[in-house]
């Protein structure tokens, strides 16, 4: 699924079916779920909530998406920027600390879509 240093990164875990909702049409197989390692996303996710994500959905469509940016898989709102040849994704952080960057279509791997999460209490 991912490799050696992905792992260490971020703990992929399968996702349980009993968990699964209506609102997640797609097999329970696609769906993995990750601990967020940063606060880069607050105030929507939060540093050590667990975020589910379906790894069928890879379209960058403006949403909240787990990237591999060649250091971590982070949790990240992409949108493609219009007219832009080659194609280019911005990449944006929730929170106003992080400065949002552009990359290559083909410099962004996409993991899947946030489709949940889950924050301790």
């Amino acid at each position: 699924m991912y490799n050696k240093r992905e792992a260490r990164i971020a703990t992929v875990q399968p996702f349980s079916p009993f968990l699964s909702d209506d609102a997640i049409h797609d097999k329970t197989s696609n769906l993995v779920v990750i601990t967020q390692k940063s606060d880069s996303m607050e105030p929507i996710i939060h540093l050590g909530d667990k975020i589910v994500i379906d790894r069928t959905q890879v379209t960058p469509d403006p949403g909240i998406f787990a990237l591999w940016d060649a250091l971590a898989i982070v949790a990240k709102r992409v949108e493609f920027i219009p007219i832009s040849e080659p194609a280019r994704i911005r990449v944006i952080s929730d929170n106003e600390y992080y400065t949002s960057y552009e990359r290559t279509a083909d410099e962004v791997h996409i993991v899947g879509r946030v489709v949940g999460r889950w924050k301790r209490l």
